[in-house]
């Protein structure tokens, strides 16, 4: 998938102007990132358009190779601060983010992702 096909799709998705599907997207893969160990963030990014794993990259550069434990609550007020966005509006444009990342990887690699989040993320994902 190419960099304007994901926004394209969060775009469409979630119902957002193109620079609003921009920060979203950069704000929640760059959220996801802290929330996953390195070596999986390192993975979801080898699958995304560059433009992407730049946003992604940065994050992981100064990170260890744990994950940064984040409940839901946490990972959407992460996300809605990043993004510049309210709080009770983060929610369906997060869902929307998680869509497009689920339909540019592979299965077996989206499958990762959704395991080793929370259960609480469930009604974040596609």
């Amino acid at each position: 998938m190419k960099y304007h096909e994901l926004i394209d799709h969060v775009e469409s998705s979630a119902g957002l102007g193109r620079e609003d599907a921009f920060r979203v997207t950069d704000a929640v893969l760059s959220t996801l990132s802290q929330r996953l160990s390195r070596e999986e963030a390192e993975d979801v990014a080898s699958q995304l358009p560059r433009e992407v794993r730049d946003v992604m990259r940065p994050v992981l550069r100064g990170r260890a190779a744990t994950d940064v434990p984040m409940s839901r609550d946490e990972f959407l007020e992460h996300v809605a601060h990043r993004a510049d966005i309210p709080l009770d509006t983060t929610e369906p444009r997060v869902r929307a983010v998680f869509l497009s990342l689920r339909d540019a990887l592979t299965d077996g690699e989206w499958r990762d992702v959704a395991d080793r989040l929370p259960d609480s993320f469930s009604p974040l994902l596609p």
